[in-house]
This record gives structure tokens, sequence and C-alpha cells, in this order.
């Protein structure tokens, strides 16, 4: 008898036993199940975060050496960053407002912005996106000394560079390669212009997205969709239908 009662312990402790090993089983894949639904998040939090840890003179100057394709001096760096100051903005907040002055050029070092037309019924435009090592301004504005075009929203909270009119015109007399630079820029901008008026006279709303996708994997993450599709010139329901459409294909 007191061995069937020792057996009997023994079983007991071992259900206890599988029952907490089923449960901690059960903690762990709740937390994978948790991970794998918020990963983007997740990913994105941590994009945020690795960024921030650069400097931004490192960002900078990686971007403008990309543009010019050869090594910049570190002297003709410090010079333009001595000009340049830095501009914090909150998610939502205008850094840019239409039909008011701009006189800044910026130059993102974290975080996300766009820039959009106001229609007639109230609906946003979508221009332009820029996210971290990309500018953005209202150049019309920044030039002419004209009223904004455009308004310039921040998706996220934003920490930017920022180079005024008057120390943009010092920094073409005294930096060397900076007045090329920002040719290389406009050019740039003016040829992508082009390119995507092209592009949404021609082309079916899927082939413009997949190319969107291909050319800015970044924005998909962290851009909502009814931006994407306002950039991309189509609706909202749209893009969305197209998007399930092409998920049952595939």
């Amino acid at each position: 008898m007191s061995i069937f009662i020792t057996q009997l312990a023994f079983i007991n402790e071992a259900l206890i036993q599988s029952s907490k090993m089923m449960t901690l089983l059960a903690s762990c894949l709740a937390g994978l199940l948790g991970f794998l639904f918020y990963k983007k998040k997740v990913v994105i939090e941590l994009i945020k975060l690795l960024l921030s840890l650069i400097p931004m003179s490192a960002s900078l100057k990686s971007n403008i050496e990309r543009k010019l394709e050869h090594p910049i001096e570190d002297e003709h760096l410090d010079m333009l960053l001595k000009l340049m100051f830095k501009k914090s903005f909150d998610k939502k907040d205008l850094l840019i407002e239409e039909g008011n002055k701009n006189n800044y050029i910026y130059f993102i070092e974290q975080g996300s912005c766009f820039s959009y037309l106001t229609e007639a019924n109230g609906e946003k435009q979508v221009v332009q996106f820029a996210i971290e090592g990309n500018w953005i301004s209202d150049l019309n504005s920044f030039f002419s000394e004209q009223k904004a075009v455009y308004s310039l929203e921040a998706l996220e909270p934003l920490k930017t560079l920022a180079l005024n009119k008057q120390n943009f015109k010092k920094a073409c007399d005294t930096i060397p390669w900076f007045d090329r630079f920002f040719r290389v820029l406009i050019q740039n901008a003016y040829i992508s212009i082009q390119y995507r008026l092209v592009k949404t006279n021609s082309e079916e709303i899927e082939a413009r997205y997949k190319e969107f996708s291909k050319l800015h994997p970044h924005f998909i993450q962290r851009i909502p969709q009814y931006l994407i599709a306002s950039y991309l010139g189509v609706k909202p329901q749209s893009l969305s239908r197209m998007r399930k459409e092409t998920a049952h294909k595939a």
C-alpha cells in the first residue's frame, strides 16, 4: 500500500512538473507569437535605435560622399556643420506650412516626414517622403522667397539639421564642393519627378506599387498606406484592394 501511495505521489509530482512545463511552453509560444505580431514595430524601433547611435557628422558625410562619388575633407564637413543647427519636432508638427515663407532646408537625422499639397476638398496630395539620410524642403519658397506651396509634416518625432538661406549662401561661397553637391541633389530630384509622372500616367497601380516597394522598402514599413496611395496617385481603397488581390495570387 505504501509503495502504491509513493507511486501516486510520484505520478502527481510528475503531472505538476509537466503542467509547469506546459505553462512555460505556452508562455514562450505566446511571447513568440506576440513578437511575430509586433515584429514590424520591433524592427522599426531597432532601426531607430541603431541610427540614433550614428554621429550626425558621419550620417551627413556619408550622404554627401555618396552623392558626389568621392570623399570629402573633415575640415569642410566641419565648416558645413557650423552653418547648420539642430531642430527637433514632435509627431504631426509642421516644419513648413503652406502659405507661409520657408527659410530652411532640412537634413533628416532621425524620424520620417512628408510634404504635401492641400487640395480644394481638404485632402492631402503627397509630394515627397523623407527618412534618415534624406534632404527635404519647399525649394520654390526657399529660393524665390515666395510663400510655400507645400506643407511639411512630421510622421514621427524628428531630429534634423537645418540650413537657412543666409548660411546656404555662405556654404556655396566657402565650401568647395557644396555648390556642386546641391546641384546634384536638385538634378536627381528633377529626374525623379519626371520619372514618377511618366509612370503614373502609363503604368497600372500594381506595377507602380511594386517598383515603389523595391526602391523604398523602408518607406513601406514606416509610412501609412493611405499616404503611399496618395503619393502613387490612387485612392487608398484601390491600393488596399490591389494588395489583397496580389496576396491571394501569391
